[in-house]
């Protein structure tokens, strides 16, 4: 079935909303989701590695008492 007046590759002029490239332009869904929400995804991994280095200093401080 043919679809007219659809157009399912992104703009070859690169014109057009930015999620329409990043979905369909190779990046995928992924790509998309991780340029529009790029400062929540700084973020997580900021407060992920504060709470491993938080974690890795309260073991060793643990191992050194014993």
């Amino acid at each position: 079935m043919a679809t007219e007046g659809k157009n399912e590759q992104p703009p070859a002029d690169g014109h057009g909303p930015s999620w329409v490239a990043a979905a369909g332009g190779g990046g995928g869904i992924v790509a998309a989701v991780l340029q529009d929400h790029a400062l929540g995804w700084v973020i997580t991994i900021a407060f992920t590695a504060w709470l491993i280095h938080n974690i890795v200093i309260a073991w060793l401080s643990k191992q050194r008492h014993q």
